[in-house]
């Protein structure tokens, strides 16, 4: 990158991204190719929607059974653990939205397991169990 390029990165790094939804960024990636460039590259943003037809039955349906099913706390503490080891590849390596996706779901599920860890444990090293444990080095 050029100095001026970097310049433009940089400034655009110092603004509130926090309102900005990352999905957004699959659509800006792809518009920067014309038609045949995306042809050459296999650059494809796939829809939320469409990933969430992958993610859902694959990724979050069978997570959600076993946190359902969980009727002790090791059980719930397991399902934690796991969680936090359960790892994730996309091999289109694309935008990235499909890997967006995927963390923001396991983030949902890992508050539901945390919530269900709380409710039904309360004790001096609540504390240690509540923290988080889905990182993106998952994916």
């Amino acid at each position: 990158m050029t100095k001026e390029e970097l310049g433009y990165l940089h400034e655009a790094a110092m603004q509130d991204w926090t309102r900005v939804n990352p999905a957004i960024f699959g659509t800006i990636f792809q518009s920067t190719m014309d038609a045949d460039a995306r042809h050459a590259y296999g650059a494809h943003f796939t829809s939320e929607q469409d990933i969430l037809k992958v993610v859902r039955p694959t990724i979050v349906n069978p997570w959600r059974e076993r946190i359902e099913k969980a009727e002790t706390l090791k059980e719930l503490l397991d399902a934690k653990r796991d969680l936090g080891r359960y790892r994730v590849l996309d091999p289109a390596c694309g935008s990235g939205n499909f890997l967006y996706v995927a963390f923001r779901e396991l983030k949902r599920l890992e508050t539901d397991v945390l919530l269900s860890i709380r409710s039904s444990y309360k004790g001096k090293t609540a504390k240690s169990v509540l923290q988080g444990s889905v990182s993106v080095t998952q994916f």
